[in-house]
């Protein structure tokens, strides 16, 4: 689910809502059968519905991206993370080793989109070019319902 808003000065902003499942990945998200009787047909047991196996691939690839990521070697932004309160520390808990950047790209001459995107890891780069790459880590998650 999203909801756009949009401001007296022309500006919108695009969100999700608290209890949409935008983020979670999809799994098998191209297949064309009808979930409910192929389901029963191929006798898939309730775990391994499209519904569970999204919940899955989400929780596979946020651990991925922790344990790909080496804690030790962090990088410090100018900014915070705008997710993470000190109030969320106070149990001894840290936030996820991510940050974030702002992206803007120019889509028509008065259209112009502006996101945050996460980026997980950096490497440096190699001379002439120096200073660091940024990326993004995930596992590619499959599923067969036939197996």
């Amino acid at each position: 689910d999203l909801y756009f808003t949009r401001f007296e000065n022309g500006l919108m902003f695009i969100d999700k809502r608290d209890d949409s499942g935008l983020e979670m990945l999809t799994v098998n998200e191209t297949l064309s059968q009808n979930q409910q009787q192929d389901n029963e047909k191929l006798k898939i047991p309730p775990v391994d519905t499209p519904d569970k196996l999204s919940i899955e691939a989400t929780a596979i690839n946020q651990n991925f991206s922790q344990q790909a990521v080496d804690k030790k070697k962090r990088r410090s932004f100018e900014h915070p993370n705008p997710l993470w309160d000190e109030e969320d520390g106070e149990d001894g808990s840290e936030p996820a080793p991510f940050a974030y950047k702002y992206r803007k790209w120019n889509l028509q001459q008065d259209v112009t989109l502006i996101a945050r995107t996460e980026l997980h890891s950096y490497t440096k780069k190699k001379a002439p070019k120096k200073g660091f790459a940024y990326m993004t880590v995930y596992a590619l998650n499959e599923a067969n319902p036939r197996l």
